[in-house]
C-alpha cells in the first residue's frame, strides 16, 4: 500500500500501519507491503504518522483491499521417448523419432497425427486454468502454408502410447478443439513457437470427476502442412513443453475468445469454408451462442449453418464482404471479423503448354519438361498423357515417368488446368525412346590368395601386407601384380560402358611411374598358384591399357583409379564360353612405384573392380 507523505514542523520520523484496527508494523517511508495473508479476503487498513518527539497524528481514512486468487504455474516437458509419437496415415505408430513432423511426413507417410503425453501433471481437481499452450523448438526451417488442430484426450489419466494401429487417433477426445491456423513461419533452427491458448482443453480435463493431481494428459495434433520440431530423442532438453497457468478458488467469468479465421477469396456461386474458432471457460454456464452475421457487401451471404464456428458460405454478387463471428456466453459478447473477396466465375482456360521435351534417364525412366502455361487467374497444374492415356499430374512444368520398358518409344502430351476446372488444349506431342537399361558392379578382392606379387625371379608371393606397383624395393625388381576377381556377375554379351580398378594408398610415393594393365583371355580364370611365373605366363588378351605417368600418391588412404578398362572387360564377356559369375584376372606391370593396400593389409580397402554396363544393342 502507498500514501502521500505527512508533514511536520520538525520532521516526520515514520508511520504506523493498522490492519482491521490492529497494529501490524511501521515504515520510515510512505509505503508498506503486508504479507502472509489469505487469498480472496477483504482487509481494511489505516495509517498514522509520528515524529521524534512522540507526537502521533490522527488515523488516515480507511482503505479496503481484497487479495486475489492465488496463481500457480506449471511447465512440463515430454519425459521420455515413448511420450512423443507419430502416427502415419497408414495407422503405424513411430516411436523414437529424431524429430516431429507437424504434420506432413515427407517420406511417404502422408499427413500424420502427432501424439504428446505429459505425465505428472500436478494440477488439482477444480483448478481454474487461466492460460495454457504447447511450446516447440524448431528442428528444421519451413515456411509453407500450415494449419493444424490441437485436441486433448477425454481421460482422467491418459494411458501410454502403444504399437496398436491408430493408437493416437482412435482415442476419445474432448469436444473442444483448438485451431492453430496459418502457423507462422519457423525460419530459424532452435527458435521457439507456441500454440494458441489451450486453456479450454486443459479445463475440460481437470474438471472431470475422476481427475486427480499427477495424472497424465495426451494431446493430438493433426492438419495439413509442415513444421518440424525437436523430439525427446532428438534433443531431450528441447522436447515439447506444456505451459499451464491456473488459480484455485471461485472462478471469474472471462469473455469468450473468438477467431473468425483468415481472409478468403472465392468465385461467385462457389462455396468457401469459414474456419472460425471459439474458446470459452464455461462460465457463467456451459455453452455459448454462436452467430455468423454479414456486416457489409454488395449482395447477400448465405451461411450453411450460421450457428457453427466452422461453416460454408456462398454469395450472389461479385464484390468484397465483411462477415462477423459473434459469441455470447450469457454475460459477455465477443466478436471477430473476416473479409471475403468474391470474384466473377473463371471460364478462361490456361494457355497450351509449349516446348514439351523429354529425355530417357534410364531404361525405365523418362524425364519431361515444358514451358509454364499462363492463365488469367493462375495455373493449378498439369495433366500428363502417355500414348493418349492419362498417367499423372504435376504442379510444376516437369514430370518423371517411371517403370517403363527399356529401348521403347513413347509419345507424350500435356494439358494445363486452373482451380475453376478449365483445361487447355493438348500440347504438341513429343516422342522419347528409353535407352538400354544400365547396371553397375563393384567387386573387391575377396581373399588373400587373389592379390599376389610375382617377383622378377618368377617367385609368387601370397599374403603380402601391401601391393608394390611395381618396384619391390627389397631386391625383387620390377614385379608383376596379379588380381583375381571372383563372382563377376556380368552376363554374356553385356555392353561395357566404363570400368576401372581402384586402389587405396598404403604408403605415399610420387616418383615417375608408368604401368600397363592386361586381362587374362579366359572364360573363368583359375586361382593363382606357387608355380614360377604363374601370373606372367598366363594368356592375356591382345588389348592392353597403358597407365602412363601415374599421378603422385601423396596421401595415405587416398583413392586412385586406373584409366578406363572397358575394352579389357569387353574382350572377356564377349567370349563364347563366358558366363555370369566367372572369375577375371588382371596383371599389372611396368616401372616405378605406387604402394596400395592388399586384402591382408586391410580387407575393406583391398583393390576394387568397378564396372558399368548395359544390356541390348552396343
Amino acid at each position: 500500500m502507498t500514501w502521500s507523505p505527512s508533514s511536520d514542523n520538525v520532521g516526520v520520523s515514520g508511520y504506523t500501519i493498522y490492519r482491521d484496527g490492529i497494529e501490524i508494523g511501521s515504515s520510515a517511508t510512505p509505503s508498506y507491503n503486508d504479507t502472509n495473508l489469505a487469498a480472496q479476503t477483504l482487509y481494511s487498513y489505516t495509517v498514522v504518522s509520528y515524529d521524534s518527539a512522540g507526537n502521533v497524528s490522527a488515523e488516515s481514512s480507511a482503505v479496503e483491499v481484497t487479495t486475489p486468487e492465488e496463481s500457480f504455474q506449471l511447465d512440463l516437458r515430454i519425459s521420455n521417448g515413448s511420450n512423443d509419437v507419430e502416427q502415419l496415415e497408414s495407422g503405424e505408430i513411430l516411436f523414437n523419432s529424431s524429430d516431429l513432423e507437424l504434420v506432413d511426413d515427407l517420406t511417404g507417410g502422408g499427413n500424420q497425427t502427432v501424439g504428446l503425453r505429459f505425465t505428472g501433471v500436478d494440477i488439482p481437481y477444480g483448478a481454474y486454468i487461466t492460460n495454457a499452450y504447447l511450446e516447440f523448438e524448431t528442428d528444421e526451417a519451413y515456411s509453407g502454408a500450415t494449419s493444424l488442430v490441437v485436441r486433448v484426450e477425454d481421460s482422467d489419466d491418459a494411458i501410454a502410447f502403444s504399437q496398436t494401429v491408430n493408437n493416437v487417433s482412435s482415442r476419445l477426445y474432448a469436444v473442444p478443439e483448438v485451431l492453430w491456423d496459418n502457423v507462422e513461419a519457423w525460419s530459424a533452427v532452435n527458435g521457439h513457437h507456441q500454440t494458441p491458448d489451450l486453456s479450454s482443453l486443459l479445463q475440460s480435463v481437470v474438471d472431470r470427476a475422476g481427475w486427480d493431481v499427477g495424472g497424465a494428459i495426451v494431446f493430438a495434433i493433426s492438419g495439413e502442412g509442415l513444421r518440424t520440431a525437436e523430439s525427446y530423442e532428438g534433443e531431450s532438453a528441447a522436447a515439447p513443453l506444456l505451459h499451464v497457468e491456473y488459480r484455485m478458488g471461485e472462478r471469474v467469468n472471462q469473455a469468450p475468445v473468438v477467431n473468425a479465421g483468415s481472409d478468403l477469396a472465392v468465385g461467385l456461386f462457389s462455396s468457401v469454408t469459414l474456419s472460425g474458432s471459439v474458446t470459452d471457460d464455461g462460465l457463467p454456464s456451459a455453452g455459448v451462442q454462436i452467430d455468423w452475421q454479414q456486416l457489409s457487401g454488395p449482395g447477400s451471404a448465405l451461411f450453411t449453418d450460421p450457428n457453427s464456428a466452422i461453416t460454408d458460405v456462398t454469395f450472389d454478387t461479385v464484390g468484397t464482404y465483411e462477415l462477423e463471428l459473434v459469441v455470447d456466453d450469457g454475460e459477455y459478447l465477443s466478436s471477430d471479423s473476416v473479409t471475403v473477396t468474391v470474384t466473377a466465375p473463371d471460364t478462361e482456360a490456361p494457355s497450351i503448354p509449349q516446348n514439351l521435351s523429354g529425355i530417357g534417364l534410364s531404361g525405365t525412366e523418362i524425364s519431361l519438361t515444358w514451358s509454364p502455361s499462363s492463365d488469367n487467374v493462375g495455373v493449378s497444374g498439369y495433366t500428363i498423357y502417355r500414348d493418349g492415356i492419362e498417367i499423372g499430374s504435376s504442379a510444376t512444368p516437369s514430370y518423371n515417368d517411371t517403370n517403363l520398358a527399356a529401348q521403347t518409344l513413347y509419345s507424350y502430351t500435356v494439358v494445363s488446368y486452373d482451380s475453376a476446372g478449365n483445361v487447355s488444349a493438348e500440347s504438341s506431342a513429343v516422342e522419347v525412346t528409353t535407352p538400354e537399361e544400365s547396371f553397375q558392379l563393384d567387386l573387391r578382392i575377396s581373399n588373400g590368395s587373389n592379390d599376389v606379387e610375382q617377383l622378377e625371379s618368377g617367385e609368387i608371393l601370397f599374403n603380402s601386407s601391401d601391393l608394390e606397383l611395381v618396384d619391390d624395393l627389397t631386391g625383387g625388381g620390377n614385379q608383376t601384380v596379379g588380381l583375381r576377381f571372383t563372382g563377376v556377375d556380368i552376363p554374356y554379351g553385356a555392353y561395357i560402358t566404363n570400368a576401372y580398378l581402384e586402389f587405396e594408398t598404403d604408403e605415399a610415393y610420387s616418383g615417375a611411374t608408368s604401368l600397363v594393365v592386361r586381362v587374362e583371355d579366359s572364360d573363368d580364370a583359375i586361382a593363382f598358384s606357387q608355380t614360377v611365373n604363374n601370373v606372367s605366363s598366363r594368356l592375356y588378351a591382345v588389348p592392353e591399357v597403358l597407365w602412363d605417368n601415374v599421378e603422385a600418391w601423396s596421401a595415405v588412404n587416398g583413392h586412385h583409379q586406373t584409366p578406363d578398362l572397358s575394352s579389357l572387360l569387353q574382350s572377356v564377356v564377349d567370349r563364347a564360353g563366358w558366363d555370369v559369375g566367372g572369375a577375371i584376372v588382371f596383371a599389372i606391370s611396368g616401372e616405378g612405384l605406387r604402394t596400395a593396400e592388399s586384402y591382408e593389409g586391410e580387407s575393406a580397402a583391398a583393390p576394387l573392380l568397378h564396372v558399368e554396363y548395359r544390356m541390348g544393342v552396343n
